[in-house]
């Protein structure tokens, strides 16, 4: 029996309602926390690269990246947010 096929027979008790709020509540505790500190802290940094470029390169690392950056993290957040009260 490999590790596949015992992981399959004991899968019924690894995924249960109790572990996805576990797991949900420590995204949303630790998870989401820790990103916001990393991308506070690249973007910026990004902006002031910014500060030294020109043309696309300045408004790609001002506004576009921040914003994807920004966005995806509350984009995760809200969805988390929502799966966590549905639980």
């Amino acid at each position: 029996m490999d590790i596949k096929e015992i992981f399959q027979e004991q899968i019924d008790s690894v995924v249960t309602d109790e572990a996805k709020k576990a797991f949900v509540a420590w995204l949303l505790s630790k998870a989401v926390p820790t990103v916001k500190d990393i991308a506070g802290d690249y973007v910026a940094r990004l902006k002031e690269d910014a500060k030294d470029e020109s043309g696309w390169n300045s408004f790609r690392d001002g506004v576009v990246l921040p914003l994807v950056i920004y966005g995806g993290i509350w984009l995760a957040e809200t969805a988390l947010n929502r799966v966590a009260d549905d639980l």
